[in-house]
């Protein structure tokens, strides 16, 4: 009796994770879904648009982290910062990147609070923030989140006992 209960919670999870799982490694080994997704007319241009805003964004980031830190390895500057860090690494990415839409989207909260008396938007301007070809928007938000993330690394790897000088 004392094992009914986490058997049946752990049932109510595995079922569908093993069903998931062998949907999944079905399709991974049919040939027509392979042929399906090579013949795809946008497959170049994602695999191209992924490469692109990943590989811009890490070297943004790493960019931005190398700048912070050289501008501020000495001192209290860097205690700073640190300090500031734990709560920009407690936001979840997907809580972000929703709260930077809100703020940046053509309907978002800035162009609201700015409109029309400052603007002179009477409506929403058909910029293509979110669904941009270029993938800029993805890469602000992927620059603005992983950023704390490489100065916290940065900073515990330099308050070392062994690296101060």
């Amino acid at each position: 009796m004392n094992f009914f209960v986490p058997l049946c919670l752990a049932a109510s999870v595995l079922v569908p994770l093993l069903w998931v799982l062998g949907g999944a490694l079905a399709a991974c080994f049919s040939i027509e879904a392979w042929r399906s997704l090579v013949a795809h007319p946008v497959l170049l241009k994602s695999l191209v648009l992924s490469l692109w805003t990943g590989l811009v964004s890490t070297l943004l980031a790493y960019g931005l982290t190398a700048w912070i830190i050289s501008r501020s390895f000495t001192g209290k500057q860097l205690q700073s910062w640190v300090k500031r860090l734990p709560l920009m690494l407690a936001v979840p990415h997907a809580a972000f990147a929703i709260g930077l839409v809100f703020l940046l989207s053509p309907s978002g909260w800035i162009l609201r609070l700015l409109s029309p008396w400052l603007s002179g938007f009477e409506w929403p301007p058909a910029w293509q923030t979110t669904q941009d070809p270029f993938g800029i928007g993805l890469i602000i938000a992927l620059v603005a989140k992983e950023t704390p993330f490489l100065l916290w690394n940065a900073a515990t790897q330099l308050t070392r006992d062994d690296v101060q000088t």
